[in-house]
């Protein structure tokens, strides 16, 4: 799998060499906080899908509290909706930012919850390993039971 942003290209080209070299899915950032969408991600998405691969889609989260959450997941979830994204695509939160404080469990899990409540079931979580070791998430409370995780 391919983390895809908008510092990546949008091109079958490029598109095409991941896959020559096995990448069988990517997942492309849609959405950051409650108003940046990825300008690329269409194109990305149709890429992806030209190639033979699965798309899924992530969200860069800034969410502090709770009405936070709801409104980045449905920005969030509406963006995948509007670009097409199936509804058996994984949606995964971006939880890295550095701006972002304390235990993040409860209000990533309200986050996944507004996604799925808008019609995509299958989430996960990307964030970095040490805050796993720092217990920033509570691994037994946590929606999403498959991680990504930074290396």
């Amino acid at each position: 799998m391919a983390d895809v942003s908008s510092w990546q290209p949008e091109s079958d080209s490029w598109f095409r060499k991941l896959a020559d070299v096995g990448v069988k899915a990517v997942v492309v950032k849609l959405t950051e906080g409650t108003t940046y969408r990825n300008p690329k991600a269409a194109a990305q998405l149709a890429a992806g899908r030209r190639m033979g691969m699965q798309v899924h889609g992530y969200h860069y989260a800034h969410y502090h509290n709770s009405a936070d959450a709801v409104a980045e997941g449905r920005f969030f979830g509406t963006t995948a909706k509007a670009l097409g994204l199936s509804t058996e695509s994984v949606m995964a939160a971006d939880v890295e930012d550095p701006g972002l404080s304390g235990e993040l469990t409860g209000v990533t899990n309200v986050f996944l919850q507004t996604v799925k409540a808008i019609g995509y079931p299958h989430t996960d979580l990307y964030t970095m390993a040490s805050w796993l070791t720092a217990r920033r998430f509570d691994r037994v409370a946590l929606i999403p039971k498959n991680l990504w995780l930074a290396s």
